[in-house]
C-alpha cells in the first residue's frame, strides 16, 4: 500500500542534506562580504562626518577670532587666529565678553582607521605643506586621518 512521505521514519536522505548545506554555503558566501563591506562603509561615513565636524569647529574658531570675539593673546589662540591644540577646541578659550570660555568641540572624535591609537590624527598647521608628515605645533589649521588605508571608492583615506 502507498504511504505518505510525512510518515516516513527514514528522515532526510544524504543527497537532501548535501543540497541544503550547498545552498546555505552559497548564501553565506554572498552575505558575509556584503555585511563586512557595509560595516566598512559605515566607518568611512563616520570618519567623513567627524572630519567635517572638526574642520567646521576650526573654521568657527578662526571666524570668531576674526570678528574679535576671542581674547587677543589668549593661551589657546595662535597669532594667526587658529587653535593652538585640541584643548583650545574642547576646553575653550576666553572671550572678550567675559562669559567664560567658548568651546567648539565636546571631545576629540575617534579615528576608526588609526594606525596608532595614541596619534589618531595627523594635524596640519597654517604654514605646513598639505602633504607634511610633521605638525608645526604652532596651530591647527587642518587635520587628516592617520592611516594608510584605501577607501571603498578607491581614494586614500589620509587625503580626505
Amino acid at each position: 500500500m502507498w504511504r505518505s512521505k510525512l510518515n516516513d521514519p527514514r528522515g532526510a536522505t544524504l543527497v537532501e542534506m548535501i543540497m541544503v548545506l550547498l545552498i546555505l554555503s552559497i548564501i553565506t558566501m554572498i552575505a558575509v562580504p556584503q555585511v563586512q563591506k557595509r560595516a566598512l562603509r559605515e566607518k568611512e561615513y563616520q570618519l567623513r562626518r567627524d572630519l567635517i565636524s572638526v574642520r567646521d569647529a576650526i573654521d568657527r574658531f578662526h571666524a570668531d577670532w576674526m570678528d574679535g570675539a576671542l581674547m587677543d593673546g589668549a593661551a589657546g589662540v595662535s597669532p594667526d587666529g587658529y587653535p593652538r591644540n585640541w584643548d583650545s577646541l574642547t576646553e575653550g578659550v576666553p572671550t572678550r565678553d567675559g562669559k567664560g570660555p567658548r568651546r567648539y568641540l565636546r571631545q576629540v572624535p575617534p579615528n576608526p582607521f588609526a594606525l596608532d591609537p595614541e596619534m589618531p590624527w595627523r594635524l596640519l598647521g597654517l604654514r605646513d605643506a598639505p602633504d607634511a608628515t610633521r605638525w608645526n605645533k604652532v596651530d591647527i589649521f587642518d587635520l587628516r586621518a592617520n592611516t594608510d588605508r584605501i577607501a571603498l571608492d578607491g581614494t586614500r583615506i589620509d587625503e580626505w
